[in-house]
């Protein structure tokens, strides 16, 4: 995946605290070179790797941010450890693309 377009997507999910459909519908008007099937693959990975990562981060040492983008679960971007792993919005999603 595209460095430009994994940013985005993290920016969307994260940031914004956008569900896996207005991440895609996002990227679908800012990433117009990809196809739908593709940009839905992207957004699909990422979603799976940040449910499945959570453990990796919060082996983080703490750190001092100013930032929006901040990824330290103990000072800004908490996720639980035990999650749904966003199956029902992805599943959401690719009835979405399906649907196109």
């Amino acid at each position: 995946m595209p460095y430009e377009l994994l940013d985005a997507i993290e920016r969307a999910a994260i940031r914004d605290k956008q569900v896996p459909l207005e991440v895609l519908q996002r990227m679908t008007v800012q990433f117009t070179q990809y196809n739908l099937k593709q940009l839905a693959d992207w957004v699909q990975r990422f979603f799976t790797l940040w449910c499945r990562n959570q453990w990796k981060r919060e082996r983080y040492a703490p750190s001092f941010h100013l930032d929006d983008e901040n990824l330290d679960p103990k000072t800004w971007c908490r996720f639980p450890i035990l999650s749904g792993g966003f199956q029902r919005e992805l599943k959401q999603m690719w009835e979405w693309v399906d649907s196109k």
